[in-house]
């Protein structure tokens, strides 16, 4: 597993471990290692969850094993070709459970499965929630937010070594995802380790403004690698590009698909590029609330084909509020157009560190 808690330094992980674990907000995960060759052994396995109520929480007050009325089961995996279409067949009654399901390489399909308690309803309607998420009418380049930032005087940071950064990312990330000063300080010690290893779990970026003669953080995002195994048995690492928040006088000015897209680059940049298409995958839940959709889109990510809805119901609550998330990617086709190696190289050149 690739979790950083993995590593003794604990954060809050929007991943999470391998097998099952809890999750803040009355969830239950349960991310399967191996490859799924048998639908009735995930339809099987999806049911055992539901009578899971004695793990240990991950981190304290964060799960009522009374409640299972607001309780939410999640197990995602990676399936074959075959075990998919079984699943997803609207034929199937258990195909209501696949809120995310949709091909990535070697024929295999990456899937989620939701299953939510009496009280956790969506926002709004289902039809509604995937025409909220429909692909805009007009994209632009990912690079080009980032060139918009860089014109205007803005930098990057892509480490946590200032007092005065982390103390700014922990006023974006403590009341709307729940991260504590030593959670932002273990991040940091996360990631001075991997410039010495070399084996990158997690990355970090920071978008700044400059005021007078300092710089103040606006926007700020990380991404965090976990790893499955494909049924051929090789494996495909799975980054998430989360956490994504930006100061609230500064909404609206497209810094934080400045700051996903400049994320994005860098995680590609870890891998050779003859692995990007195959080995990788980039994925990213979007509050539908507070239109962070938009944002993915503007980041070159998109919400796979609706083979089924791409929708995480009532997914986790964020600033009190109970949220839908959709689900996106960067796909094949985004990352030959958005993100081809020479434009990767060219979005970390400019966004360097003087």
């Amino acid at each position: 597993m690739t979790d950083t808690r993995d590593m003794g330094k604990e954060i809050v992980s929007s991943t999470g471990r391998m097998g099952i674990d809890t999750r803040s907000d009355n969830r239950f995960y349960w991310n399967v290692r191996q490859p799924m060759h048998d639908a009735s052994r995930v339809e099987k396995g999806f049911d055992r969850l539901a009578q899971v109520k004695n793990i240990k929480p991950s981190r304290e007050n964060q799960f009522d094993f009374l409640d299972s009325s607001k309780r939410r089961d999640v197990m995602r995996f990676i399936a074959t070709g075959e075990v998919a279409e079984q699943l997803i067949n609207p034929s199937n009654p258990f195909s209501g459970n696949v809120e995310v399901a949709f091909p990535i390489s070697d024929g295999d399909w990456y899937i989620s499965l939701g299953r939510n308690g009496e009280d956790r309803k969506t926002a709004l309607s289902m039809d509604e929630l995937i025409q909220e998420t429909a692909v805009p009418d007009r994209q632009n380049y990912p690079a080009a937010a980032v060139e918009k930032v860089l014109k205007e005087g803005y930098s990057f940071r892509t480490d946590l070594s200032s007092p005065q950064v982390r103390e700014q990312v922990l006023g974006l990330w403590d009341n709307t995802f729940g991260w504590t000063t030593e959670e932002i300080c273990n991040l940091e010690k996360s990631l001075k380790e991997q410039e010495k290893t070399g084996e990158k779990n997690v990355w970090f970026s920071a978008l700044q403004k400059p005021i007078l003669k300092d710089k103040v953080v606006v926007a700020v995002g990380m991404a965090e690698k976990i790893k499955f195994t494909r049924s051929n048995g090789r494996p495909i690492d799975i980054i998430e590009l989360t956490e994504w928040s930006v100061d609230e006088g500064s909404r609206g000015n497209g810094y934080m698909p400045a700051t996903v897209t400049q994320l994005a680059a860098q995680v590609l940049d870890s891998y050779p590029i003859e692995e990007r298409k195959r080995d990788i995958l980039l994925i990213a839940e979007c509050n539908i609330g507070a239109y962070a959709h938009k944002t993915g889109y503007k980041a070159g990510l998109t919400v796979p084909e609706r083979v089924v809805p791409q929708i995480l119901k009532q997914n986790v609550d964020v600033n009190g509020i109970s949220s839908d998330f959709a689900f996106m990617y960067i796909s094949p086709s985004s990352l030959a157009k958005n993100y081809p190696p020479e434009v990767v190289k060219q979005i970390l050149r400019d966004t360097e560190v003087k």
